[in-house]
């Protein structure tokens, strides 16, 4: 396709929980002006499998008010579905005054996923194409916001987040993220009296890989749109340790992390340090 837009830029994991946090106050704050002027919001989420629907969906709805917030992912047609009025499936599902209504795919699979299934033959696909501007017409002419979203992703990363390194084929209906991690950590503990009571220095190191078989979702909301890294093996180094004494009494501890991804540890990479003072009595 020519003249495509430039796809936005990958951010890091710590830039992306930021603007996802941004955003979801906006849409808490959007929920509220629908509420107040009894507005129906529509929105449907299409895309290709493993393109990351389910977890668009989740990031937008996590924070939303559940009583006036609906989901609709839809399964098979039942036969008495498959005997009436297309669009009739659909309408129950529509928004009511101060509604925000998700759809998890729509009446969009006439022309895709249902044809493919054998739920439809190619005359009821083209009476669909010729009769669905119209049913989108009435429901904007009826007062509901309708948002239409198309997630899309090449067939090479589809393939690759349908299939895990070792060849073992895992769902992303059920989970948004399924992390492995290995790991080693080493210890040296001593202690000694030094007259004025006992004291116990403790210090470890920590290393670790983790693997992350499902993660990489993309979305677009209100118009702004950004797009977590396909990294997916990380690694993290780390140590730390705790120093008391009198007994236990007094203790001062401490702890730094680093954390990067092996494919891209340039652009995505974070450190986290804690430490203190404890005192017991």
């Amino acid at each position: 396709m020519k003249n495509r837009p430039p796809l936005p830029q990958h951010l890091s994991r710590h830039r992306y929980h930021m603007l996802l946090v941004r955003l979801q106050i906006e849409l808490v704050k959007q929920q509220r002006s629908v509420i107040e002027r009894g507005q129906r919001i529509l929105v449907i989420v299409e895309g290709r499998d493993a393109a990351g629907k389910d977890g668009t969906i989740k990031s937008i709805v996590e924070h939303l008010s559940p009583r006036d917030t609906r989901v609709i992912a839809r399964g098979p047609p039942s036969n008495r579905e498959q005997r009436s009025w297309y669009f009739q499936r659909h309408v129950p599902h529509l928004p009511a005054a101060g509604e925000i209504v998700l759809l998890n795919r729509s009446w969009y699979n006439r022309a895709g996923v249902e044809r493919v299934m054998g739920f439809c033959n190619k005359e009821e696909t083209e009476e669909f194409l010729e009769t669905v501007p119209a049913f989108e017409a009435m429901i904007e002419r009826s007062g509901i916001t309708l948002l239409k979203y198309y997630l899309d992703i090449s067939k090479l990363e589809q393939k690759r987040r349908l299939t895990d390194r070792f060849g073992a084929l895992v769902s992303l209906n059920n989970a948004d993220s399924l992390r492995g991690r290995v790991g080693l950590s080493l210890n040296h503990q001593n202690v000694w009296n030094d007259g004025s009571g006992i004291v116990r220095s403790d210090v470890y190191a920590i290393g670790n890989l983790h693997y992350e078989f499902l993660n990489g979702t993309r979305i677009d909301v209100a118009g702004t749109g950004f797009a977590n890294t396909n990294d997916r093996l990380w690694g993290s180094i780390g140590g730390g340790g705790t120093y008391s004494w009198a007994n236990g009494r007094y203790a001062v501890f401490g702890e730094i992390t680093y954390r990067a991804s092996l494919e891209d540890p340039s652009e995505n990479h974070s450190y986290r340090g804690t430490g203190g003072f404890r005192v017991t009595w």
